[in-house]
């Protein structure tokens, strides 16, 4: 069993994006350093983390920034909280096209 926790306990919770206009733009992020927040987590005995869309897609044109940060923290990403609306047709194409970003860069970074 892996045991892990999360960065979005490290600073305030803000939304990201377009708003309503852009449901595929819409992220949720913490405003924290996310290597100190890593570090921070290793120091209290997680060797796993997870993290909020917004804080993942961030690196997504760099993914190997992030997975440098995780391997200096000595700790790895089990999972990724993620806010998706599946409940408004109109919106659907927009929102699996967000999940879908998201899967894409969480499989980058390491998540099984």
């Amino acid at each position: 069993m892996r045991l892990g926790y999360m960065t979005n306990a490290f600073g305030p919770l803000v939304g990201s994006g377009a708003g309503v206009t852009s449901v595929k733009d819409i992220r949720y992020v913490t405003m924290c350093d996310d290597l100190k927040a890593m570090k921070a987590i290793r120091e209290i005995g997680f060797d796993h983390i997870e993290v909020l869309d917004g804080n993942l897609t961030k690196y997504s044109d760099n993914i190997d920034n992030l997975k440098d940060m995780m391997k200096s923290a000595d700790v790895k990403m089990m999972s990724v909280c993620i806010g998706a609306n599946f409940i408004y047709k109109d919106a659907l194409e927009d929102e699996m096209a967000h999940v879908e970003e998201v899967c894409k860069a969480a499989k980058e970074a390491g998540v099984t």
